[in-house]
Parts: structure tokens; sequence; C-alpha cells
């Protein structure tokens, strides 16, 4: 065994110190380093020496740093895979979503911004939309089903005055389309 002629530990046949980190054989032409010097008296190649403690205590955090930056990484892939893009906003993402805002922004008669959520191909004139004084309606549950870019969601509503027709909750079948990254509305029934 011979000694680090940088931190004086006992080092084996390595190139690089175990303890310290420090160059202990020229790198291009193999001839071992005796003193501190800075370049390979063999062949001029510079060396690579740690000075100080604090540089091997360095050589040891950069393993720990490399670490902590991966599983940091790693956090943030779980993190956005479970909030995709839009859903750190509050813009609603999931088809059950939409529906659940679109009939919100109904009840709260705020129609143009509830146009948004709607396919350009269903007709849907602001003016002509008039929510009647003391309507409602309250979503009482959903469930969605989700086919590659179409999905159906199925929305149990309580309106209020009670449609003439049915008596009880109102079941409604959303139909919506994936373009550009967003599901939109295209047909209720």
């Amino acid at each position: 065994m011979i000694q680090c002629p940088n931190c004086k530990k006992q080092v084996s046949d390595d190139p690089f110190c175990e303890q310290c980190g420090s160059q202990q054989k020229c790198l291009e032409c193999g001839k071992r380093f005796v003193h501190i010097e800075n370049f390979c008296g063999e062949c001029g190649t510079e060396r690579k020496l740690n000075n100080s403690a604090s540089t091997s205590k360095n050589v040891i955090g950069t393993g720990n740093r490399k670490f902590l930056v991966g599983v940091g990484v790693l956090i943030l892939a779980i993190f956005f895979m479970l909030n995709p893009p839009g859903s750190l906003s509050g813009e609603p993402t999931s088809p059950a979503e939409i529906v659940e805002e679109f009939y919100n922004l109904i009840q709260s008669a705020n129609v143009a911004e509830a146009g948004k959520y709607l396919h350009s191909s269903i007709p849907w004139n602001v003016e002509d939309a008039e929510i009647p004084e003391g309507a409602s309606i309250t979503v009482l549950s959903l469930e969605e089903k989700i086919h590659g870019d179409y999905a159906t969601v199925e929305a149990v509503l309580e309106l209020y005055p009670e449609p003439y027709y049915y008596d009880g909750p109102e079941v409604v079948f959303v139909d919506l389309e994936k373009e550009g990254g967003k599901w939109l509305i295209t047909d209720m029934e």
C-alpha cells in the first residue's frame, strides 16, 4: 500500500484516493504521483488534486446532491401525473369536472362562461339563454366513462322547479369529445 500525498491515508493501486478523491496516477500515461505535483513529470498532463478536507466533503456531498436531485425530480413527476396541466390553475380537466362546472355556471346564471365548455357544433346564443328566477340545478352525482378522446358522463341532477313530466332527480347523459387537449360537451340527452 502507498500513502496518498494529499491526505496521508493508505491507498491501493487505484487512480484516485478513496478517502479524499485526489488523483494518484496520471490518467494519460499511468505514472504514479509521489508528491503533490500539479502536472505529470512524464507527459505533462494536469493532475486533479483535492487540496483540503472541505474538498473531500464536497466529493462525498456530490453523490448526495445527485441523489436529492433525483428524488426531487421523481417527486415532481409524480405530482404532475396526479395533477395534470390545468388542474393546478383550478380549471376542470376531467369530463366529470367539465360537466359539473358547466352546471355550476348555469346555476349561477353565468351563461357566457358556461359556453366555453361546449363544442363549436352546439349552437349557443348567450342572448337567448335565460335562467328563470328562483330556478336551480344541483348536481347530485356524476359518473364518467372515457373511451380514448370520447366520454360520457351520467349526471344525476336535482332541478327546481321540478319538470312537469318527471318527479325526482333528473338523469342526463352528457357526451364529450377531447379537442385540442380539452374536453368539450358535444351532446346532452
